[in-house]
């Protein structure tokens, strides 16, 4: 997938979850409720086959900047790259929402692509988010390969 297919997609994620139906708030990424997850944050989490009971651990830290846009950073390897993505803040809910992409290589070649989309409820405090997880995996030319859910956590980084 190009840069360009990739910024489009990122674009139309950020776009279909900023409209409100009768009786919500719209999704937003400004206000002080929504940048209150602004900043630098360590997740831990556990995954596995949806329906099934998540064992496969996840760490990684997640940079969230103003206006909408994070970064993941996770150890190296070369399996696959940092993942970069979106947010954004449910008024009516008070959950945050992220959708993340990173690509996937076997042996230095490219192998498909995943995506991550979390729902994120923020302590009291602002400390700590946790929610669902959903991770799909993609195939090269776009066929899925993989579901997986779990649960999550991400403790802000002081």
């Amino acid at each position: 997938m190009s840069t360009k297919y990739f910024v489009a997609a990122l674009t139309l994620v950020m776009l279909s979850g900023s409209h409100a139906t009768a009786g919500q708030t719209a999704a937003t990424t400004t206000g002080a409720a929504a940048n209150r997850i602004v900043g630098l944050w360590i997740t831990d989490a556990l995954v596995g086959p949806c329906g099934g009971t998540p064992t496969t651990p996840v760490r990684n830290y997640l940079l969230f900047h103003a206006g909408g846009t994070l970064i993941e950073n996770i150890p190296p390897n070369t399996v696959r790259n940092q993942g970069m993505g979106t947010w954004s803040y449910e008024g009516a809910t008070r959950e945050h929402r992220l959708f993340l992409r990173f690509d996937r290589f076997n042996n230095g070649v490219y192998a498909g692509y995943s995506t991550v989309e979390r729902r994120l409820n923020m302590s009291a405090d602002g400390l700590e988010m946790s929610g669902e997880v959903l991770a799909l995996g993609f195939a090269p030319d776009g066929t899925q390969v993989l579901e997986l859910c779990g649960e999550a956590t991400s403790t802000r980084v002081q």
